[in-house]
């Protein structure tokens, strides 16, 4: 009977890890960058983000005006000399 109450109790401390990691994976937030003003100059990201709350799982979502602003991957030589010449892809 004691083996069995160790099964029980072992079996139930694994499902409540199971139901807690799946509650947090489920509980994941979009964090739109910058707020209503997106990805724009005047926005102090430092600022904004002191207002947020960033969990494992949360997505980041970069609204910007394609017209100014560009995602590039880059290697790391152009990326330390800050240059967007000879970019790897454009991901825009």
């Amino acid at each position: 009977m004691g083996a069995e109450k160790r099964f029980f109790a072992k079996f139930e401390l694994m499902l409540m890890a199971i139901l807690m990691v799946s509650m947090e994976s489920s509980m994941a937030a979009l964090h739109r960058v910058g707020g209503k003003l997106g990805w724009n100059p005047n926005v102090n990201y430092s600022e904004w983000s002191d207002h947020e709350r960033f969990y494992v799982g949360d997505w980041l979502l970069f609204n910007f005006d394609k017209r100014y602003f560009n995602v590039l991957e880059v290697n790391e030589t152009s990326y330390d000399n800050c240059n967007d010449q000879g970019f790897v892809k454009n991901i825009t």
